[in-house]
C-alpha cells in the first residue's frame, strides 16, 4: 500500500531519515491505517531503484513523519510503501 510521496527528509545522524509527505501527495490518513515501529517499508526512488527499510519511529499527528533506518540518501518524490 501506497503510504505517501515524500515531500521533505531530514537526515538524523547515526538514526536514519525523518520523511515527510508533500501535503499534497499524503496518502496516509486516519481511516484505519495501522502502521507500527518496526513495519517493513520500501522506498522507491525517482530513479526507479528501491530499498526495503524499517520504521523506527512515528508522528501521528499529521503530517505523518515516519523515521527510517539508515538509508544514505531519500530524495524528494520518493515513494514510500507499506510492506504487508
Amino acid at each position: 500500500m501506497l503510504l505517501y510521496i515524500v515531500g521533505k527528509t531530514f537526515p538524523v545522524a547515526e538514526r536514519g531519515y525523518i520523511l515527510t509527505p508533500g501535503y499534497d501527495k499524503m496518502i496516509v490518513s486516519s481511516d484505519g491505517l495501522k502502521i507500527k515501529i518496526g513495519d517493513k517499508v520500501m522506498l522507491l526512488f525517482p530513479d526507479h531503484s528501491s530499498a526495503v527499510t524499517e520504521i523506527t519511529g512515528i508522528n501521528f499527528r499529521a503530517p505523518y513523519d515516519i523515521l527510517v533506518d539508515s538509508i544514505d540518501d531519500v530524495p524528494i518524490g520518493t515513494e514510500v510503501w507499506l510492506m504487508q
